[in-house]
């Protein structure tokens, strides 16, 4: 039983991780503008994003096990989890801490793990450059949206490098 979700865990992971990233997008710009969406599109936003990134980085850390330097990958984990239900800058700081370990262990391609850390460090510069953070009311600036759209499109674009390269690897490994 505990092989089989295993299994599942790492054949979907990558596939969990483009459509969590999608998701986590949506989220976090609804999140920083204090949208307000109908009540069960909001929750499902909420608790899909929560299900899917949250599932991702799990698998993602899950396959990097205990290789030196994954320490670091699983408080990003710790860190990305605890921030989706409570604290956006903590998701940031998750991803970060998440891209080093992944660039530093060799399980998986180094150049996501460089992408996802350097675009969670500029949206985490970009929460604290928007004062209005969670305020419907605030304004927020030019450069910082630029730099928070820049941001996200990064940390989806890393997720997004993961499947690709995942799925090359495992159809190469077939023929």
């Amino acid at each position: 039983m505990t092989d089989r979700v295993v299994g599942f865990v790492r054949r979907t992971t990558p596939y969990l991780g483009l459509v969590g990233g999608l998701l986590f997008f949506a989220y976090w710009f609804v999140r920083a503008r204090e949208v307000a969406l109908p009540t069960g599109v909001g929750a499902l936003l909420d608790v899909g994003t929560v299900v899917l990134l949250g599932t991702a980085v799990l698998g993602y850390q899950l396959a990097q096990g205990l290789e030196p330097g994954a320490w670091v990958g699983w408080a990003g984990v710790a860190a990305v989890l605890e921030g989706l239900v409570s604290s956006p800058p903590t998701v940031c700081l998750g991803l970060v801490l998440l891209g080093v370990s992944i660039a530093r262990c060799g399980v998986h391609p180094r150049v996501p793990g460089i992408i996802m850390s350097v675009s969670a460090l500029a949206l985490f510069l970009s929460y604290f450059m928007s004062a209005g953070f969670g305020r419907g009311y605030a304004e927020v600036g030019l450069l910082a949206k630029g730099v928070m759209g820049l941001a996200l499109i990064g940390v989806v674009a890393s997720l997004a490098d993961l499947l690709v390269i995942e799925r090359g690897a495992a159809q190469h490994a077939k023929a």
